[in-house]
C-alpha cells in the first residue's frame, strides 16, 4: 500500500492522515502543528497529517477494541461458545475508544480537504475505521469517499456476536462511503448479505453489486491487494539477501518446505506442522532429506491468545525435532524474528511453499513467494486464503482443518515432475506480475474518478 501511494504520488499531491501510535509519532505530530511534515524524497508530494488522540483513549480503541474484538471476529477466531463477551470494558473501548479516534480520524481528513481545491477523494484503509465514512458525510455531504477492507467479511450469522448497536452503526457508516472495497468475490457477497440482514429499507442489488441506503448508492468492489513486484525484485537480487542466502544453505535439504508468518493463530502453523509429522511418519524415506524452514514472524505479543498460540507452536516444533532428529539434522528450523530481508532469502529457496491459514483477507506470502522464487516452486494454499482466488490455477490447494490433505499436497509437491513445477510456477509468477499493487490502486482511482466527474 505505502509503496503504491508513493508512486502515485509522484504525479499527483497527497495528503496521508496517520495514526500516532508511539512518542515519536507524537512528537512529531506536536512539530507538525508549526511546520508541515513532508515526504523526505524530494520526487514525492506527500503530505504527512498526525491525528494525535488521548493516550487511554487510543488504547481502548487499539489494543481493546480493533484488535482483540474485530480483528478476531473478522477472521472467524472466537470460540464462540466462550467468547468474545461483549462486557462493560468492551462497550466502554468503543464508546470511548473506537468512536472519538474513528471521529478524531474524519475531522482530521476535513480539516485537510477544505485546503484542496475541487472535489476532495477520500480513501479509507481497514478495519480500524469503519466509522470515519459517516462522519465524514455528516460534514462533508459531497467529498467523494472509498472504504477499503484488507480482512476477511464474515457472514451475517458471525458479525450477530456484536450487540445490534455496534454493528448497525459500522454498516451504516460504511453504506455512507460512495464505494466499499474488499479483497473477494467471497466478501463481496457476505457484505452485500450482511446489508441486507441490518440495514432497516436497504436495497440490496447483488447483480450490480450495489446498495441503496438513505438515498445513497453505495457500489461494492473487489480490489484484491498485492505486492510491488519491481521493488520484490530488486530486494531479491540484492546483496543482502545474497548473504542470507548463504546463511541458510546449511539449513537447506535435498527438498525444502517453506513457510513464513506472523505468529497468530489464523496462520495455522499448528497443523502446519502436524501435516509434516504425518509426512515424516508415513514417509521415512524423506527423513534425512526434507527439511523444513519457519520464519516466524512476533506478532501481538500483549494478547493472551497470541502467547498461548506462540507456546503450542514452540511445542510442536520441539516434539517433531525431538523425535525424528539426529544429532546432525533437525527436521524443523524457525526463525522467530522479523527479519524481511532473510524471509525473502528464504522464499527464494523453497521447493514448496506453504499457506495453509484458516482465513486470510489476502496472503501475500502467497504472492511474494512466487515473485522471487528461484527453484519452480510449488505453492500449497488453503482455499480460505483470499489469494487462492486468483492464484488456484498454479497451485495446490488444501482445506486448512484437513491435516491428512495437507500431508498429501506436501507429499505431491516434493514428488511433482520439473515441467508440472515450472508450469505452475511460471502462471504464479505472471498473475502476480500482471495484477500487482499498482494495478491494485489503478483501479480503484479510476472508479473513483469516474464517480468525481459525475
Amino acid at each position: 500500500m505505502v509503496a503504491a501511494y508513493s508512486a502515485l504520488s509522484r504525479s499527483i499531491q497527497l495528503t496521508w492522515v496517520s495514526g500516532a501510535m508511539g512518542e515519536g509519532d507524537r512528537k512529531a505530530s506536536e512539530e507538525a502543528q508549526e511546520k508541515p511534515l513532508h515526504s523526505p524524497l524530494p520526487e514525492h508530494d506527500i503530505r504527512l497529517s498526525f491525528v494525535n488522540t488521548p493516550r487511554k483513549s487510543y488504547h481502548k480503541f487499539f489494543n481493546v477494541f480493533c484488535n482483540p474484538l474485530l480483528w478476531f471476529l473478522q477472521h472467524y477466531m472466537w470460540n464462540s461458545p466462550y467468547a468474545p463477551n461483549i462486557d462493560s470494558a468492551a462497550l466502554d473501548a468503543w464508546e470511548n475508544g473506537y468512536m472519538p479516534v474513528n471521529k478524531a480520524f474524519a475531522d482530521a481528513v476535513c480539516v485537510e480537504t477544505k485546503k484542496q481545491n475541487g472535489t476532495p477523494i477520500v480513501i479509507v484503509q481497514d478495519y480500524h475505521l469503519y466509522l470515519v465514512g459517516g462522519y465524514l458525510r455528516q460534514e462533508l455531504p459531497h467529498v467523494i469517499s472509498q472504504h477499503f477492507t484488507q480482512l476477511p467479511w464474515p457472514t451475517s450469522s458471525y458479525w450477530q456476536l456484536l450487540p445490534s448497536p455496534m454493528r448497525k452503526a459500522i454498516f451504516e457508516s460504511l453504506c455512507a462511503n460512495d464505494i466499499v472495497g474488499l479483497q473477494t468475490h467471497r466478501d463481496m457477497r457476505n457484505f452485500l448479505q450482511c446489508c441486507e440482514t441490518f440495514l432497516d429499507r436497504a436495497e440490496v442489488n447483488y447483480s450490480n453489486q450495489t446498495v441503496t441506503f438513505r438515498g445513497r448508492r453505495t457500489l461494492v468492489k473487489t480490489y484484491p491487494s498485492s505486492v510491488d513486484v519491481v521493488e520484490l525484485r530488486r530486494l531479491a537480487a540484492s546483496r543482502r539477501v545474497a548473504e542470507y542466502e548463504k546463511r541458510l544453505e546449511p539449513y537447506l535439504g535435498e527438498k525444502t518446505i517453506v513457510r513464513v508468518d506472523r505468529v497468530e493463530p489464523s496462520k495455522n502453523i499448528v497443523r502446519g506442522f502436524r501435516a509434516f509429522e504425518m509426512l515424516l511418519k508415513e514417509s521415512p524415506e524423506l527423513i534425512g532429506k526434507v527439511k523444513f524452514l519457519a520464519f516466524l514472524v512476533p506478532s501481538r505479543t500483549y494478547i493472551g491468545q497470541y502467547q498461548r498460540y506462540t507456546e503450542e507452536v514452540n511445542q510442536i516444533v520441539d516434539s517433531i525435532n525431538a523425535h525424528y532428529g539426529t544429532p546432525k539434522w533437525q527436521p524443523i528450523k524457525v526463525f522467530y524474528e522479523n527479519n524481511y530481508a532473510q524471509a525473502i532469502a528464504g522464499m527464494r529457496l523453497y521447493d514448496v511453499l506453504l499457506v495453509n491459514a484458516v482465513i486470510d483477507g489476502m496472503n501475500m506470502v502467497a504472492k511474494e513467494g512466487p515473485t522471487v522464487n528461484s527453484r519452480c516452486g510449488v505453492l500449497i494454499i488453503s482455499e480460505t486464503a483470499g489469494a487462492h482466488e486468483q492464484l488456484a490455477k498454479g497451485a495446490i490447494t488444501v482445506s486448512p482443518a484437513d491435516i491428512l490433505g495437507t500431508t498429501n499436497a506436501l507429499r505431491q509437491a516434493l514428488t511433482m515432475s520439473t515441467e508440472d513445477r515450472k508450469e505452475r510456477a511460471d502462471f504464479l509468477a505472471r498473475t502476480v506480475e500482471k495484477e500487482d499493487v499498482v494495478f491494485w490502486l489503478r483501479r480503484q482511482l479510476e472508479d473513483l474518478c469516474v464517480l468525481a466527474k459525475t
